[in-house]
């Protein structure tokens, strides 16, 4: 039986979609993306692809790294001044009609379960040419992560309230989920977004962790 959340904010947090930010916004969410970037460094697959020699490896990382350092300060400086342009394009916007979604933090039984819960990728490479075995099934994990939405409005706009319904996880128990007819009312993009969201708030990476 599916019913209506009540909205706790304990341990969660509330997040608008990028396409639901304003041109301002937008911008200025571009401007940190940058800020955060880092060096597109070689793999371990392209070393060893290229059969390359520490020296070579050295050599075109230091390449790249200044022409990150050189191409970053730029961007930045470049985006900065489309700010008083884009502010105008901004006005009228209207923060308090977009949709808001709460996100929640998933507990080490449901981070294995979700880990665990991957699908074949048929053989398809990354950028770096490495052929990618298993990837998180982006759906399963806005399923158990959103914990609901406010302001939420379906093709006709009107807005639709959100509804979870209780599963059992093998080897995790029982829990409240978002249901199948929440979840088909999001569009696939917005699954990818707020999947992404809550992989990288809740499945660091080990270089990551120590930054």
């Amino acid at each position: 039986m599916s019913k209506a959340i009540a909205l706790s904010l304990s341990e969660r947090v509330r997040y608008a979609l990028t396409a639901d930010c304003s041109p301002i916004e937008k911008l200025h969410r571009q401007i940190e993306d940058v800020k955060q970037s880092r060096p597109p460094l070689l793999t371990l697959a392209q070393v060893l692809d290229r059969k390359l020699s520490a020296e070579d490896v050295h050599k075109i990382n230091l390449d790249r790294i200044a022409q990150f350092q050189s191409w970053k300060p730029q961007e930045i400086a470049r985006l900065e001044t489309l700010i008083p342009e884009v502010e105008k394009t901004s006005e009228g916007f209207n923060v308090e009609d977009r949709a808001t979604f709460v996100l929640g933090v998933f507990d080490s039984d449901e981070q294995s379960y979700l880990s665990h819960y991957t699908k074949k990728t048929g053989g398809e490479k990354d950028a770096s040419g490495e052929v990618i075995e298993n990837v998180f099934s982006l759906r399963e994990v806005v399923r158990l992560g959103l914990k609901g939405w406010e302001n939420f409005k379906d093709a006709q706009g009107q807005v639709v309230p959100f509804e979870t319904e209780t599963i059992k996880i093998p080897h995790v128990g029982d829990r409240v989920v978002a249901s199948e007819r929440s979840l088909k009312l999001l569009h696939k993009y917005y699954i990818t977004e707020l999947a992404l969201k809550l992989i990288s708030d809740n499945f660091l990476l080990g270089d990551d962790e120590k930054n």
